[in-house]
């Protein structure tokens, strides 16, 4: 790991969103030049295998036991509103429990709620289009032309989100 780099373990909405685009390369890009290192788990790609084909995927893996993931599930059950989490987002969290990773990155609003009420740095989709601007990759009126095609294809996002990504977005021009 570079130096000053940050761990962050991605969740499947953040994988789909640039999937349902067809823009994995953009985010292969994003992997190979950012100063930050990231991650899946085995369950977050066993996630996105159901809707689409996890074979392009290349991005290493934060191994968890099977047993320790059991255990870990049965643990949190007893957190109030974590009912409902995926094996998805449930890894992320175990992983930044146990210092294997810095930020979970999410778009589910349930995750991210929890997560918030548990401490654990978050980021997301726009957190990455917004690093391939600062990286270089794209400008910034494709950055938002990226935002808007991703929530054409079943991205929730506010308009007040929106409006705030674009607002950032005009000030990189």
């Amino acid at each position: 790991m570079g130096t000053g780099s940050l761990r962050i373990v991605l969740d499947n909405t953040v994988l789909s969103n640039f999937k349902r685009i067809n823009r994995m390369s953009l985010f292969s890009e994003i992997l190979r030049l950012s100063p930050d290192e990231y991650y899946v788990t085995q369950y977050v790609l066993d996630e996105f295998g159901f809707v689409f084909d996890s074979s392009s995927i290349d991005i290493p893996l934060i191994p968890i036991s099977e047993r320790d993931f059991q255990e870990y599930k049965k643990a949190v059950k007893i957190i109030p509103g974590w009912k409902g989490l995926g094996d998805g987002e449930l890894s992320c969290m175990m992983c930044i429990g146990l210092s294997r990773a810095d930020i979970m990155a999410t778009d589910d609003v349930k995750a991210r709620n929890c997560a918030e009420k548990e401490g654990i740095k978050l980021s997301g989709t726009l957190s990455l289009v917004e690093e391939c601007v600062q990286i270089g990759l794209i400008n910034a009126d494709e950055a938002i032309q990226i935002v808007l095609q991703m929530k054409s294809k079943g991205f929730w996002l506010s308009s007040k989100l929106i409006r705030h990504f674009e607002n950032r977005m005009k000030g990189n021009r």
